[in-house]
């Protein structure tokens, strides 16, 4: 079949369910710019707006189009008639939906417009999904051109329940320009991420308090949580609680600057997470040269498998959900043979193929793939 035109220079729509802090959300702030730069006519289309929401100006700065739907649930048919109104505006070659609620109705827009091409992102292993969800996901998903994965687990976990995804194509990780390790004189660890029952942060702290009590780490080191959400009150109670005020800092919502900066000034990253679909902040605390202690919570294995060293090598520890297990492991992360600076720069090594412009580069060769003779349809 003859190749049509490249997808670069044409119109690509990417739609996301809302915009509040996420793995989705973060990969769609890279990458979108990214794509920009190279020759793509990009927008993004926020189906509901929620609190918490991660601001459009840099976006916006980009030459990024924007448009929020504001539908109040998944069956306002308002809110649907608002988004095929926008759709028909944009008129973009190639759809791309993130999270469930814009890949269904992306689905469902190809009854309006035959000639649209779509590609489905898979962010998740959502065990949260209703039988009636997957039902949708399972039907719908024929109507896309592509459905994609962000990791391995994710992959496996779509196939266990018959979905076949085409490929997987990893979250893109900021990366500063250059790493310096002017880290803290005492021990500091870093939990980053959401207040909620899916990131466990009542975990992370009862640990850092058994690690204290045990000497496991010294008695001056210090916890911080970045983040927000409902949990956030009960970690505040549990915080006082467990007297731990002079160490530990909830600093609540950060910019991913600022996020940065902690990770520069921080040791061990400590994520206690049920289950995660794309292990994005890790691979950040990785570009950071940061140490990890992480539950066995998706993501990292198929990443770090690449190399044919022990994870713990790098200074990667992944255990299992106890609290003696993760203390024990915080213990070994902060060890000063992990950092030196080679050891440092080995690990921000890990994830340079994850760099914003990698991943809009290989999201194009998809496109351009999907273009050409619909190869990748399900």
């Amino acid at each position: 079949m003859k190749r049509k035109d490249s997808i670069r220079s044409k119109s690509l729509m990417f739609i996301v369910d809302g915009f509040k802090l996420g793995g989705a959300q973060r990969n769609l702030e890279l990458v979108l710019p990214q794509l920009k730069r190279l020759g793509c006519d990009v927008s993004l289309v926020i189906i509901h707006k929620t609190e918490g929401e991660l601001p459009l100006s840099q976006l916006h700065s980009e030459g990024i189009r924007t448009h929020s739907i504001n539908a109040k649930t998944m069956w306002d048919l308002l809110g649907f008639i608002r988004f095929i109104r926008v759709l028909t505006k944009e008129s973009p070659h190639l759809v791309v939906a993130n999270l469930f609620w814009s890949q269904i109705w992306s689905a469902l827009s190809r009854f309006f417009n035959t000639d649209l091409s779509l590609v489905w992102i898979e962010h998740n292993t959502y065990l949260n999904r209703t039988r009636s969800q997957w039902l949708c996901f399972s039907f719908f998903h024929k109507k896309a051109d592509a459905t994609l994965s962000v990791s391995q687990d994710t992959r496996q976990f779509l196939k266990k329940r018959g979905i076949r995804t085409s490929q997987i194509i990893r979250n893109s990780v900021f990366q500063p320009s250059k790493v310096t390790n002017h880290r803290t004189n005492y021990p500091t660890f870093l939990f980053v991420g959401r207040m909620v029952e899916q990131k466990n942060p009542l975990l992370a702290l009862r640990t850092f308090r058994l690690a204290l009590d045990q000497k496991l780490v010294p008695l001056d080191s210090k916890l911080l949580f970045i983040g927000t959400g409902p949990l956030l009150e009960n970690v505040e109670a549990e915080l006082s609680l467990l007297q731990l005020s002079q160490n530990v800092r909830v600093l609540r919502y950060l910019t991913q600057h600022e996020v940065m900066y902690e990770m520069a000034r921080s040791h061990t990253l400590l994520m206690t997470s049920v289950h995660e679909g794309s292990p994005l902040v890790r691979l950040e605390a990785l570009a950071s040269g940061m140490t990890i202690v992480s539950t066995d919570s998706s993501g990292l294995n198929d990443i770090m498998s690449r190399e044919s060293h022990e994870f713990s090598d790098y200074g990667v520890f992944i255990t299992g959900a106890k609290e003696l297990d993760i203390a024990l492991k915080m213990q070994l992360a902060i060890d000063n043979s992990l950092w030196t600076e080679t050891e440092v720069q080995r690990r921000v090594g890990l994830v340079k193929e994850f760099a914003p412009q990698n991943v809009a580069k290989q999201y194009l060769k998809v496109f351009d793939d999907i273009a050409s003779n619909n190869i990748y349809r399900s």
